[in-house]
């Protein structure tokens, strides 16, 4: 009969310890010309350009796009003023003046804004 196996909190590592923690990914440029290929029916067009490794999006209440940049500790707002579905203006929403300290998943919940940050969850209201 299979045993339980029992993992507390002091047996695991301390963050960023192991070595796998500090080997970044190998970073492939897109070529000048790529080819994708796609199922009938579907487009893939280029929405924005110019950010810095977007990590994360999530729509705003009032319909804009909020984008994670993690490694420029910013969060852009991707702003549709025209409404052609394609953003003409991207304004920073909140950088590390405002508390961030690389953020990453983002959400709305009950009239509060949430950023989850590497080293914690700020809420904003």
């Amino acid at each position: 009969m299979p045993q339980p196996i029992r993992i507390t909190i002091a047996n695991l590592p301390r963050p960023y310890a192991s070595s796998s923690a500090s080997k970044s990914p190998r970073v492939i440029m897109v070529p000048a010309n790529p080819l994708l290929y796609v199922q009938d029916g579907f487009i893939v067009e280029l929405y924005m350009s110019g950010l810095t490794s977007p990590r994360y999006l999530i729509y705003t209440p009032t319909n804009d796009i909020l984008v994670s940049e993690s490694s420029a500790n910013r969060i852009s707002c991707l702003v549709d003023n025209n409404r052609d579905g394609y953003p003409d203006q991207r304004l920073t929403f909140a950088d590390s003046s405002n508390g961030l300290n690389y953020p990453f998943g983002m959400a709305f919940f009950n009239g509060s804004f949430y950023v989850g940050n590497r080293d914690a969850i700020r809420r904003y209201s």
